[in-house]
């Protein structure tokens, strides 16, 4: 292996990386996402952001998705029933690449009641114990539905969730864990500058290129 292969290496992987990237699209809900509002809207129209549709729908509820004017969030309720998905509705579908990751962030005067907010993939946690209401859905899908529902142990408790944003992360998580893993596990591997293999055990102070698996480095040891 000469220098030249080694910046090679540096190159593919480089590569390799930039096309597991994740990107995210924020989409806060106000006024100017949904056309200039002046006035609340019931049932929004879907609404397009880097690449996304978000489509909204009532289900079986009482009351309809809404968009409220006054708060600037987007208002969700759980259904008139008893059964646990049975609530308005919000769908995710991606036309650039597979969602790994929406976070949701709650406004004013939400009331979730555990499992009130349930996907049909994917895995939701509350990972910020400092904000209940804020629930984040990790998977691989290019489209994703959400379905706001009633408390399953006491139907007559209602469930009124009220967004204001939602992050979303275009890309697998479980691509980039992947390319991690092989890093830590691969062997280290040491190189002069002329690209000749030199003993971990055995060297002088100098440059050397260190290896290990996509990750290329230049290092100084003393």
């Amino acid at each position: 292996m000469n220098y030249r292969q080694l910046f090679s290496i540096v190159a593919i992987s480089a590569a390799s990386l930039s096309a597991k990237a994740q990107t995210e699209i924020v989409v806060s809900f106000n006024s100017e996402l949904f056309g200039n509002a002046t006035k609340s809207v019931t049932n929004p129209s879907p609404v397009t952001a880097g690449g996304v549709t978000i489509t909204f729908l009532r289900g079986n509820s009482t009351m309809p998705v809404k968009f409220d004017y006054a708060t600037q969030e987007l208002w969700m309720y759980g259904g008139s029933g008893a059964a646990a998905l049975n609530g308005n509705e919000m769908s995710f579908k991606s036309s650039t690449g597979a969602i790994g990751r929406i976070q949701f962030i709650a406004g004013s005067a939400s009331n979730m009641n555990p499992p009130a907010w349930t996907a049909d993939s994917g895995e939701i946690s509350f990972p910020d114990s400092q904000q209940p209401n804020n629930p984040e859905w990790t998977g691989d899908a290019e489209e994703v539905k959400f379905t706001c529902s009633r408390h399953a142990s006491n139907p007559n408790t209602g469930t009124s969730i009220h967004w204001k944003e939602v992050r979303i992360t275009i890309g697998s998580n479980s691509a980039i864990e992947e390319v991690m893993a092989d890093d830590t596990t691969a062997p280290t591997e040491y190189f002069n500058l002329q690209g000749i293999r030199i003993d971990a055990t055995d060297m002088p102070a100098g440059i050397y290129i260190r290896r290990r698996g996509s990750e290329v480095k230049k290092v100084y040891v003393r």
